[in-house]
């Protein structure tokens, strides 16, 4: 998944980005929103439209982008996903092999709430 870096040194996963954002996106990108989550950079309209949208989710003024700020990874770079990647029973394991804090224990035979 990408992430923006937006003047002073925040980030924003475009993918976190509310659907009304990423529709301004499309507006001014000219660009479908999976396609930028996916290409952020596609074309040098949709890299524009997700940096200045990016910038208005964090509060900053936008600076002038440049090729080469593009093409160095200045702005748009791949960041880790950081979605689970074993489960137990349902529910994300911890590190440690142990069920996540999230995760429930409760039963349900049918006849009413999980006890």
């Amino acid at each position: 998944m990408f992430a923006v870096k937006v003047p002073g040194g925040g980030e924003v996963i475009l993918q976190d980005l509310p659907l009304e954002l990423l529709a301004e996106i499309e507006a001014d990108g000219g660009t479908r929103w999976p396609t930028v989550l996916a290409a952020p950079a596609s074309s040098a309209k949709a890299a524009n439209a997700a940096y200045k949208v990016a910038c208005k989710h964090a509060g900053v003024t936008p600076e002038n982008l440049t090729a080469r700020m593009i093409l160095e990874g200045d702005v748009f770079y791949e960041v880790a996903d950081d979605l689970p990647t074993e489960f137990e029973d349902g529910f994300p394991k911890a590190e440690d092999g142990e069920l996540t804090s999230g995760s429930s224990t409760a039963t349900n035979d049918g006849d009413g709430p999980p006890t």
